[in-house]
């Protein structure tokens, strides 16, 4: 599996104001550092599920069609399919009917799921990422659409980070890594099937 991001999110799950908030700042000299952890604790964060959070356009790459009548597409929270598009041996792509298959948008993650009496394209396949499947994903355009406990857990580890410039600490025990215990609130939340082979 291959997926490129083509279009990242717009807005933010978290804003400057709320990790400073958590973090206790009222100063503005170590803005941009906070930010860089606020950002590295949303890649973490969405790492972690499976998921993407705010709005964003992928692209998936697959080596050939499936033995079943469906793809499964990574990310989580399915919004759309832009297009699926082939290439032959010859090197000419190809975009695929949207006649021909529906986008299941109910099931999480979402599935591009053949169309009652049709099959996948019979064309012989370039041998390198043939398939690419553009989708838009990600719970909605605003921190607002991201469940709070997810944007509780990225606040969590931006002040986590701000607060322990260092992955570890020296302790009375001698150098332990950080407790994260932020894994124990995203549980309801990750995507299990996440990587389930096509």
């Amino acid at each position: 599996m291959k997926t490129v991001l083509i279009t990242p999110p717009v807005k933010k799950p978290v804003t400057m104001p709320e990790i400073k908030a958590q973090c206790r700042i009222v100063i503005d000299t170590e803005d941009d550092l906070i930010e860089r952890y606020g950002e590295v604790a949303r890649k973490r964060i969405e790492g972690v599920l499976g998921r993407a959070l705010i709005t964003q356009t992928w692209d998936y790459y697959l080596d050939g069609w499936p033995s079943r009548n469906y793809i499964v597409l990574p990310y989580g929270q399915l919004q759309s399919v832009i297009h699926v598009k082939y290439t032959d041996t010859a090197g000419t792509q190809t975009e695929w009917s949207n006649t021909e298959y529906n986008t299941d948008i109910v099931s999480d993650p979402g599935r591009v799921i053949l169309e009652y009496g049709y099959t996948w394209p019979s064309t012989t396949l370039h041998p390198e990422n043939p398939i690419v499947v553009r989708f838009v994903c990600g719970y909605g355009d605003d921190k607002v659409d991201v469940p709070e406990p997810i944007r509780q857990c990225i606040l969590f580890l931006a002040s986590h980070l701000y607060e322990n410039r260092e992955p570890f600490y020296i302790g009375q025990q001698g150098m332990k890594e950080v407790p994260l215990g932020f894994y124990d609130f995203l549980g309801d939340y990750r995507l299990h099937r996440f990587g389930e082979p096509n």
